[in-house]
């Protein structure tokens, strides 16, 4: 009889003689982002799940639930999978970390083309505004360095270029 390991990473590198890199900070930075995210998907999936009793009034269509139901479902599938490629880079975890990042900027445009109407602490006057116009512009600036970086960057490349991850071992 023999006795089955349970599979270990660092012994898996030690085997094949790859070396286990440092994840670069753009990595770091996405593993964080999307557990953030991750978690508020959750809480939208059950706040989609939870609409059924709207449907059931006749508040909102079946169209209206199902488009809820969805994008809640789609988020947190890609929110799931961008975590999993952060940790065990498989071979397509750059490809899914990069549609994380555009989803991250449509949101980021979004927010800069139809701001929030009413907004936690009201802006009052020209400098407040002006004050919020420039941080919505930096959002997007700053968003568009982190996509830069993470398509283009070598340390994001090449940390997405081995394939660790047991089903492609």
């Amino acid at each position: 009889m023999t006795v089955v390991e349970p599979f270990d990473e660092d012994v898996a590198h030690q085997n094949r003689g790859v070396p286990m890199p440092r994840k670069p900070p753009i990595v770091i930075l996405t593993i964080i982002l999307s557990a953030l995210i991750l978690l508020t998907a959750i809480v939208g999936m059950f706040n989609a799940i939870q609409a059924w009793q709207f449907l059931e009034r006749g508040e909102i269509s079946l169209l209206s639930y199902l488009w809820h139901l969805v994008r809640a479902a789609g988020i947190l599938l890609l929110t799931a999978l961008t975590l999993y490629a952060g940790f065990r880079r498989p071979s397509w975890g750059h490809v899914i970390t990069i549609a994380f990042a555009a989803f991250l900027l449509l949101l980021a445009a979004m927010a800069v083309i139809y701001p929030n109407p009413h907004p936690m602490f009201p802006i009052h006057g020209a400098a407040e505004e002006a004050g919020a116009r420039f941080g919505r512009g930096f959002m997007i600036v700053a968003l568009l360095a982190y996509v830069w970086r993470l398509v283009l960057g070598k340390n994001a490349r090449s940390y997405y270029s081995q394939a660790t991850s047991r089903t492609e071992v």
